[in-house]
């Protein structure tokens, strides 16, 4: 079995890794739109496929993770949406809508259940070290999508093909997962489980008290990041009525925000404990949230843009941090992490038929008040004795 060490670089590699694709891919969104030859609002269709196979990966990746243990489902996850990738630049250079709906479909599909994984080893290393690293491994993650973004703009000012980059991506993410695993120790998950009593077996997580409080404190928090993607810009642009500029600069100040806050959050929680984080940033992203809904200033919103980025950035990995330490964690964070990705996913369009009754603004009003019900949730995520 590889040293704790060793396999919590691997993971940490892997999370930066899995936001490498997903993020090129949509900074030439422009590009891709104009090579199916389709307009927005097909566009948005292909792409809710990514949502669609990953909400459905999410009710058998405990099943999965039980059986075969998360190394196997991460390898097979990567290297099968590596092949996907290519199914999509595939489809781009033939100009086939479809086919990259289906390439959506499967990748959502495929790198879900990796994450899953990814996570529940996340977890059961923070168990073996005696210390947070959730929020460090999630840094990775969105460490490697600003790389990404960074790269595919570079590509973009140098003409480079939209179909190579994206083979290029492709074979990367296959590649590298590959290499690293015999870093990943292959009874993690099943481990777990390894003892099948009656108990485990009838365990439901929806019965368990303190999972349910998790799912739906995750459920406010990633609502908020999800609704931070489709509607932050929109809202300063729409709502304050500023320059597109504007709306990219909010923007970026909550991407900031989020990529410092893990960076250090590991030290944070290490000190002061997940509880008191949680609430603390709880607050104060509840109140970005307000401050940009009622300041109505360009000064206004980058400050609460900030503290909106602030207090999202640690609740995913805390949350299941958190449910990783229950008895049943192969079971009990595939649950709670699909209460994540399904507001995630799911709530920000929900979201657009809201404001388009009440106003973006008021819609937002709505997202703070959610957060700062989610912070009082914060007590589930207490160390379990």
């Amino acid at each position: 079995m590889s040293s704790t060490t060793t396999w919590l670089r691997a993971v940490r590699l892997l999370f930066l890794l899995e936001g490498l694709p997903g993020a090129a891919l949509f900074t030439r969104m422009p590009e891709i739109r104009q090579a199916l030859h389709v307009n927005t609002g097909v566009l948005g269709l292909v792409l809710i496929g990514g949502s669609m196979g990953a909400l459905v990966s999410l009710i058998f990746s405990s099943r999965l993770i039980e059986r075969w243990g998360t190394r196997r489902l991460i390898v097979l996850g990567f290297t099968l949406a590596s092949a996907s990738g290519l199914l999509a630049a595939a489809s781009i250079a033939t100009h086939l809508a479809v086919g990259l709906f289906v390439s959506y479909v499967l990748i959502g599909f495929f790198i879900a259940g990796a994450d899953v994984a990814l996570n529940l080893d996340g977890t059961v290393i923070e168990e073996q070290l005696g210390r947070s690293v959730m929020p460090g491994l999630h840094a990775g993650y969105s460490v490697g999508s600003l790389a990404a973004v960074g790269i595919a703009t570079l590509a973009i000012s140098q003409h480079f093909s939209l179909v190579a980059q994206t083979v290029i991506f492709a074979l990367v993410v296959g590649t590298i997962p590959v290499l690293l695993r015999h870093r990943l120790p292959p009874t993690t998950g099943r481990r777990l489980t390894h003892e099948r009593t009656a108990e485990s077996d009838s365990f439901r997580p929806w019965h368990d008290p303190i999972i349910v409080m998790l799912a739906i404190g995750l459920l406010g928090f990633t609502l908020a990041e999800g609704a931070s993607n489709d509607w932050l810009a929109l809202a300063v642009v729409q709502g304050d009525h500023a320059s597109h500029a504007a709306g990219g600069v909010a923007y970026a100040c909550l991407m900031v925000a989020m990529v410092v806050t893990r960076v250090v959050g590991t030290r944070l929680v290490n000190r002061f404990g997940r509880v008191r984080v949680i609430r603390l940033l709880g607050l104060l992203g509840g109140s970005g949230i307000v401050l940009i809904a009622g300041s109505h200033s360009v000064l206004g919103a980058d400050v609460g843009a900030t503290l909106w980025g602030l207090g999202i950035a640690l609740a995913f990995p805390l949350f299941l941090s958190a449910a990783g330490e229950s008895p049943h964690a192969a079971r009990s964070v595939p649950f709670v992490a699909t209460a994540g990705y399904g507001a995630s996913l799911v709530g920000p369009p929900l979201l657009g038929f809201l404001a388009q009754g009440v106003g973006i603004l008021s819609m937002l009003l709505l997202v703070g008040a959610l957060v700062f019900v989610a912070s009082a949730f914060a007590k589930a995520t207490a160390p379990r004795t």
